[in-house]
């Protein structure tokens, strides 16, 4: 297993970019996990639903499947230990490296920036 180098220097924008797209991979992940287990457990709880997804089963079991695959994927993103890739090693080794960016002037300066910004296009 290969342990991705140290992490590197960034701006703070940069880490909330590099945060925002893994916050993006484990939503998708939620939701995907989630439904998955709602098409499985829906039909069998209810033998109506049952029967009408039994009608259309080939398009159910393309959707599992679809959704399964998809799991897959953007869990291998988000544990991916390659250091060219945005996971939540680097991540977590960046959050490590830059204590700068968590302290009370940083996040005031955040809530400053935040406020006056259309609530659109805030950044974290």
């Amino acid at each position: 297993m290969n342990v991705p180098p140290g992490p590197q220097r960034l701006t703070e924008g940069e880490y909330w970019r590099d945060y925002k797209i893994i916050e993006n991979d484990v939503h998708v992940a939620m939701v995907v996990c989630y439904s998955h287990r709602a098409i499985n457990h829906i039909p069998a709880s209810d033998v109506e639903i049952s029967a009408r997804m039994n009608r259309t089963a080939e398009f159910w079991i393309v959707m599992s499947s679809t959704m399964q695959s998809m799991l897959f994927i953007v869990l291998a993103r988000i544990l991916d230990h390659d250091g060219d890739v945005h996971s939540i090693h680097k991540l977590l080794n960046t959050t490590i490296a830059h204590p700068e960016f968590f302290s009370k002037a940083a996040r005031r300066e955040r809530a400053v920036r935040n406020a006056s910004t259309p609530l659109g296009s805030r950044s974290t």
